[in-house]
């Protein structure tokens, strides 16, 4: 069994998957990594993999989310977390909005506040997906790209208030 751990941690993230032993039961929990989003489900996954570790280890997955060079974050795939009022608790990719509500960001078709459809669709059961159209952080020379964001709440206590976990994808190649 021993040998079989050893080298779920040695293989399994050359595969793109990635591992953790921090499980109750200490057996091996299976993520997406942002390097894999690439669709819809991968994003989705990516996104509630994340919220699960932040409802276990809030303070240890908030450092992990901002490690350049791990799972978590991968070019223009990054987490962030909003509140209810658009309040920014972590933005990966900008981390000037930070500690800023960010209500004014818009659709750069439509002119639609973007803020707006995150609170929305994260409050519901089970979260939701936005799609806008946002300039490309990675690459900078593609402006006005289509990206689609997943959301979901989560809550770090049973009483406290619910926050908004998400993260998006540039599908296009944009």
């Amino acid at each position: 069994m021993k040998n079989l751990f050893i080298m779920s941690i040695i293989f399994l993230p050359l595969m793109g998957v990635i591992t953790a032993c921090e499980g109750d039961s200490g057996r091996i929990v299976k993520t997406t990594s942002a390097r894999q989003v690439n669709d819809l489900k991968s994003l989705k996954n990516f996104v509630i993999d994340a919220r699960n570790y932040l409802e276990k280890d809030y303070d240890k997955a908030i450092k992990d989310f901002r490690k350049e060079d791990g799972p978590w974050r991968h070019e223009e795939v990054y987490l962030f977390i909003i509140d209810q009022s658009g309040k920014v608790h972590l933005h990966v990719g900008i981390p000037a909005f930070e500690g800023q509500a960010q209500l004014l960001i818009k659709d750069l078709n439509t002119e639609e506040f973007i803020v707006d459809g995150l609170i929305r669709e994260g409050l519901k059961q089970g979260g939701g997906y936005v799609e806008y159209r946002f300039d490309n952080p990675s690459t900078p020379e593609k402006e006005n790209a289509r990206k689609i964001t997943y959301v979901t709440p989560f809550t770090r206590s049973a009483d406290g208030p619910t926050f908004i976990i998400g993260a998006g994808f540039f599908p296009d190649g944009d």
